[in-house]
């Protein structure tokens, strides 16, 4: 399996206006997904919670537009980040994913990943280990060793003292530039995706 750091290559994009985003976004997910299935029957992506969700409304019609069939079926969707609460819980990253997203198009549930809640009440350190180990890993090497897409709003890295995790695939320069985006403020309209 090849490091992230000598496959993945970070993009920041701007919207032009919150009502943009979902457009902009979309347009990298429909090339990521295009190319990820041409080549393999499963697609992988990491997604962050926040408002990242409501802006993945749109994407079902990107696919229309661009004439790419998006295969629902062959999509795992896992966690960028989350939080050390319950899916049901309104702080829960996943829990919007599920309301705002994954919902409303027919990905299998058992291809949503979330944290093992059973594992909230020992520690952070505790969930971030079984994530890797029983989604996260299964998952690169489903996928040739990489996801396919990771999408992070740049809000998500404000300090939260509920965060659990956050998917560590880039580069530690990449990384380095992401904490320091936390340190000064941000047009919450800035993405930085991988795909």
């Amino acid at each position: 399996m090849a490091t992230p750091s000598s496959k993945y290559v970070a993009r920041i994009i701007v919207a032009p206006s919150k009502n943009t985003v979902g457009d902009v976004l979309s347009i990298s997910i429909v090339k990521s997904c295009q190319s990820a299935l041409e080549s393999r029957d499963a697609f992988t992506i990491a997604l962050s919670g926040g408002s990242l969700p409501s802006f993945l409304q749109s994407l079902p019609k990107s696919f229309e537009i661009a004439g790419v069939d998006p295969q629902w079926g062959k999509w795992h969707v896992l966690l960028a980040d989350e939080r050390c609460v319950e899916s049901t819980h309104e702080d829960s990253n996943l829990g919007s994913i599920q309301k705002n997203f994954t919902s409303h198009v027919p990905i299998p549930t058992k291809h949503v990943y979330g944290i093992k809640e059973s594992l909230i009440s020992e520690s952070s350190l505790a969930i971030a280990q079984s994530y890797e180990d029983n989604v996260v890993k299964p998952l690169l090497e489903k996928s040739g060793g990489m996801l396919d897409c990771v999408v992070l709003v740049s809000s998500l890295l404000a300090t939260n003292e509920y965060l659990c995790f956050l998917v560590y695939l880039l580069s530690p320069e990449i990384a380095i530039f992401l904490s320091s985006l936390n340190q000064i403020a941000i047009n919450p309209f800035v993405l930085r995706i991988q795909c």
